[in-house]
């Protein structure tokens, strides 16, 4: 079976007994985990689901016993992770049911570069459930597992302040959001990025990273990519931009970056790939640029007309609050375990 999800409106969910729902992953601080399952703790107590997180060990004997705990759950989820076919034998054997959650740079990479591990396939295969953070992560999932569900990332538009409330200084920043593994998507636009800095001395850029790099006609202004830096890194910026390039890990990734500036209310310059060609709509909430000539002229012409930008910053805004917030995405979710436990 396979269906993908659209905004719903909320439902009121009662239980005679609350399903309990342990989380596995590796790392509970990951920004793509709290996004994706922590954020939903309280959600879904609300509605008689109790779930529990685990971090997962190092060592191998440490994991099989953390298994052990299944045994207490109703629903296992295994978060942004793949594991070992012997792992993947012991916890299958003790849980009564196993969802898998495929997102984050890690598993999406994995996901790109080997589409045949054999770990991923297991695991896609003894899934009851895999939900994936977009349609085409799904497409792959499908290759193997019997039900996929897409469950996209939301962001809490609320914890962003709307441009019109924001204080201005002489500066217009640039925005770019990602990490190591995607930073290569914008040194493709570099040139770009050193022509507008010749042209126009008032404009900087802003990476929220964990890796960096400088420009010779541009300032850069790092900002390390946590959430509690992202809101506030967020507050002054004029332009974002998402340059990708074609490929499946670009089609993979999920688009949080992009609904980060969105929920801003920034306007957005991007490749039309992936989840950036669905969510950004030509002169609308944003544009599109294929080439650097476009590129150059997009980012020129918001450069040089803040009043359009502001205008498509509100029209994403919008955008986001209605289909990706995390009131919207939180519903979604307990619509998913509701039916997946009939």
């Amino acid at each position: 079976m396979r269906f993908y999800l659209i905004p719903c409106n909320s439902r009121v969910n009662t239980y005679n007994k609350a399903v309990k729902i342990l989380v596995l992953t590796n790392n509970i601080q990951e920004q793509i985990f709290l996004l994706r399952i922590a954020r939903y703790k309280g959600y879904l107590a609300n509605s008689g689901m109790e779930m529990d997180i685990e971090e997962l060990g190092t060592k191998k004997t440490a994991r099989l016993k953390q298994f052990a705990l299944s045994r207490k759950y109703d629903v296992v989820i295994l978060a942004g992770l793949i594991l070992t076919g012997l792992e993947l034998s012991v916890l299958r054997k003790l849980a009564k049911k196993l969802i898998s959650d495929i997102s984050g740079t890690y598993l999406l990479q994995l996901m790109s570069n080997d589409p045949d591990n054999v770990n991923f396939i297991a695991q896609m295969k003894v899934s009851d459930l895999v939900i994936a953070c977009n349609n085409y992560s799904a497409d792959q999932a499908l290759r193997y597992a019997n039900d996929v569900v897409t469950l996209p990332t939301a962001v809490e538009v609320k914890r962003y302040l709307p441009m019109a409330d924001r204080a201005y200084d002489s500066k217009i920043r640039l925005v770019w959001i990602g990490n190591e593994s995607t930073l290569p998507y914008l040194l493709n636009i570099a040139p770009v990025l050193e022509e507008i800095g010749t042209r126009y001395d008032e404009v900087v850029l802003r990476i929220i990273s964990d890796k960096y790099f400088k420009l010779k006609k541009m300032c850069v202004e790092p900002v390390r990519n946590k959430l509690e830096y992202v809101y506030n890194a967020l507050s002054d910026c004029d332009i974002g931009i998402a340059p990708l390039r074609e490929g499946r890990f670009a089609r993979m990734l999920g688009g949080v970056n992009i609904r980060h500036i969105f929920a801003a209310g920034v306007p957005i310059v991007a490749s039309p790939v992936g989840e950036s060609g669905d969510m950004v709509m030509h002169e609308v909430n944003g544009l599109l640029a294929q080439n650097n000539d476009q590129w150059l002229n997009a980012l020129a012409l918001l450069i040089e007309n803040l009043g359009i930008g502001r205008q498509y910053g509100t029209a994403g805004r919008e955008l986001i609050k209605a289909n990706f917030d995390t009131d919207v995405i939180s519903q979604q979710l307990v619509d998913v375990l509701k039916e997946f436990k009939k």
